[in-house]
């Protein structure tokens, strides 16, 4: 099964599987017409068993610019690549760990608004989520270069110095680390 960043849309029949549910529908109805707080909306999807992937594309579809999807597990490593492996996602559903992650994907936004003012904070979820993927292909090369070695030099050597973003492993998580709240910080 081919992983993406948003959602395991494979899991949509779990959530036509369920059976009618008078309390969900009026959530869902109160949640997106903002008649709600989102942190009751979320303690309330919890209660109906909604998966906290499936909760968080729920926020995300009422609010792209606020809220994003979540893959635990992998943002759990990405987290740990940066220098924060304090924070977990996994086995975590709450209101107060998926405010924390959005606010840590946000920094990131900031961060990535340095060289592009345009950056979304969709951007910024794609852009930890390559992070991620290229910083695992890192581990694949020699010890010593893993500091040293150009995020997006793994994918494609010939381009590496074009890339809009040039930075190595070792500046991002420097630069990152500056600009994290100081209660996320390792």
């Amino acid at each position: 099964m081919e992983v993406n960043n948003l959602i395991n849309w494979r899991k949509v029949d779990d959530f036509s599987k369920k059976t009618k549910n008078e309390k969900l529908e009026t959530t869902l109805f109160n949640f997106y017409k903002s008649k709600i707080k989102d942190s009751e909306a979320f303690e309330q999807f919890r209660s109906e068993n909604l998966s906290y992937q499936f909760i968080a594309y729920l926020f995300f579809i009422k609010d792209n610019q606020k809220f994003l999807p979540i893959s635990q597990e992998r943002f759990d490593k990405i987290f740990k690549q940066i220098g924060l492996s304090e924070f977990k996602t996994s086995g975590n559903a709450s209101w107060e760990n998926y405010s924390e992650f959005c606010s840590i994907i946000k920094q990131v936004q900031k961060f990535l608004k340095i060289k592009d003012k345009n950056a979304t904070l969709l951007d910024a979820h794609s852009f930890l989520w390559i992070l991620g993927n290229q910083m695992e292909e890192i581990k694949q090369l020699p010890i010593d270069t893993h500091k040293e070695t150009k995020i997006g030099l793994v994918c494609n050597k010939k381009y590496a110095d074009e890339l809009p973003f040039p930075l190595t492993v070792g500046q991002f998580t420097q630069a990152f680390n500056k600009l994290l709240p100081k209660s996320c910080k390792p």
